[in-house]
C-alpha cells in the first residue's frame, strides 16, 4: 500500500501544476467571455443553451480537456523527462501496476477538471440563466452541454460519462507503457473522437448504449493488453 502511495504521489507531483494552470486558465477565459456576454446582452433575447454557445462555453471546455489529455498522455512516455525505462524498472513494483496507478491518477484529475466545468456552468447560470425564471436543476435538463456535466437522474448519460473517463484514464495511462515499447497508440484519439461525438448527440439512446459498449470494449482491451505486455516481458527477462 505504500509504495502504491509514493507511485502515486510520484505521478502527481510533475502533474499538478500543470493541470491547475490549466485549470485556471480554461475557467478564468470562460467566466471572462461568460460575463461579457452576459453584460451586453438583453434578458430574454436568448435561453441559456444560446448564451453558453455564445459565449463559446463548450468549445473552450473542449480545447481545455484535450491539453489536459496531452498532458496526461506524455507522462511516462520516453522523452518526457520524468519516467524513462531505467527509472520504472528500479521501482519496487511491476510496470503493470505503475500504469493501474497512473490511470487512477489520470480519472483524479479528469474528475477535477469536471469538477470546475461544473462550478464554471453554475456562475455562468447566475451571470444570465438566473435572470430568465427557471431553476438550476430545469437548466441542468434543458440545457444539452449542463445535462452532459450534470445528467441528474439520467442514469444511461451518467453511465456513459462515467465509462469515458475511465476509458480516458486507461488510454492516457496507458499510452507512455506502449511508447517506452516503440508502439504509438491511437487509442486516446479514438476514445476522445468517440465521446465528444457521443455527447453531440444528445438524448439518443442508440447511440448512448453503442458509445458505453465502446468505451467498455477499451478499458477491458487496454487492461488484458498490457498484462500480456507485463507476462511477456516477465518470460523473456527469466
Amino acid at each position: 500500500m505504500k509504495e502504491k502511495l509514493g507511485i502515486s504521489m510520484t505521478a502527481v507531483r510533475p502533474l499538478l501544476w500543470k493541470v491547475i494552470l490549466l485549470l485556471v486558465l480554461t475557467a478564468a477565459v470562460q467566466l471572462f467571455l461568460g460575463y461579457r456576454a452576459a453584460a451586453t446582452i438583453s434578458v430574454g433575447t436568448m435561453d441559456f443553451s444560446q448564451f453558453l454557445s455564445r459565449c463559446h462555453t463548450g468549445l473552450v471546455a473542449m480545447a481545455g480537456l484535450l491539453v489536459l489529455l496531452v498532458i496526461l498522455a506524455l507522462q511516462g512516455c520516453q522523452f518526457s523527462g520524468h519516467w524513462v525505462s531505467g527509472t520504472l524498472q528500479r521501482l519496487p513494483t511491476g510496470e503493470g501496476t505503475i500504469t493501474a496507478v497512473y490511470g487512477l491518477t489520470h480519472l483524479g484529475f479528469l474528475v477535477l477538471y469536471w469538477a470546475v466545468e461544473v462550478f464554471v456552468t453554475v456562475a455562468l447560470y447566475w451571470f444570465y440563466g438566473k435572470s430568465l425564471g427557471f431553476p438550476l436543476v430545469v437548466a441542468a435538463y434543458t440545457t444539452p452541454f449542463f445535462h452532459s456535466l450534470l445528467p441528474l437522474s439520467d442514469w444511461l448519460r451518467l453511465l456513459l460519462s462515467v465509462l469515458w473517463a475511465l476509458a480516458l484514464a486507461s488510454c492516457t495511462a496507458s499510452f507512455g507503457f506502449f511508447q517506452r515499447r516503440g508502439s504509438f497508440q491511437i487509442s486516446p484519439l479514438l476514445v476522445t473522437a468517440a465521446g465528444l461525438y457521443s455527447f453531440s448527440a444528445s438524448g439518443d439512446v442508440g447511440v448512448e448504449v453503442l458509445f458505453s459498449v465502446v468505451f467498455l470494449f477499451f478499458i477491458s482491451w487496454q487492461v488484458f493488453w498490457i498484462r500480456g505486455e507485463v507476462k511477456e516481458h516477465g518470460k523473456a527477462e527469466d
